[in-house]
């Protein structure tokens, strides 16, 4: 295919780095018989689709992902460069370690009311983000959650939050 690859990796990180070395692709392919993971609309899901695994790097545009989805995997977005805007459902309950890095045109992101902290590196690099709510029930912000993001002019935190760890903004 162009613009695709075939995922034969098990491990989920195996999968990332596979990723990473086909950073033009779009859509990501995977066997029926693959008994650990699936795609859907050329995004990598684990097999029940309660895991959102990985955005193909070249993927531009808005992505939406199942509302089946509970879990964000980490680096799941990081790099995906031209995604401009990313539809997260409600049932996610955990966004792992820089899911979203390097989304330098990434706009639009609202964060699911059932997350209970940010992670570290979630939005490192976002550098198109101008405003940003932390939903309430988040009590944990861990270290470089929101480094360098340059463009961000307004964060609402909510009353939840009991920690903010170094350089969380910085």
């Amino acid at each position: 295919y162009i613009g695709a690859f075939s995922v034969l990796a098990l491990n989920h990180y195996d999968v990332v780095n596979l990723c990473n070395a086909a950073d033009s692709a779009t859509t990501i392919v995977v066997s029926e018989e693959n008994p650990a993971f699936t795609t859907v609309d050329g995004l990598l899901y684990n097999k029940e689709c309660t895991e959102f695994v990985l955005c193909p790097r070249g993927r531009t545009g808005e992505v939406v992902l199942l509302n089946s989805v509970e879990k964000i995997c980490p680096e799941a977005f990081a790099s995906c460069r031209n995604v401009t805007c990313i539809r997260i459902p409600e049932s996610v309950k955990e966004i792992g370690r820089w899911a979203f890095a390097e989304c330098k045109q990434l706009k639009n992101l609202e964060l699911p009311s059932g997350i209970t902290e940010v992670s570290a590196f979630a939005l490192s690099d976002c550098n198109s983000i101008t405003e940003l709510a932390i939903p309430e029930g988040v009590a944990y912000i861990n270290k470089n959650a929101f480094e360098r993001m340059s463009a961000l002019k307004e964060l609402s935190l909510p009353k939840s939050l009991s920690c903010i760890e170094d350089f969380a903004f910085a």
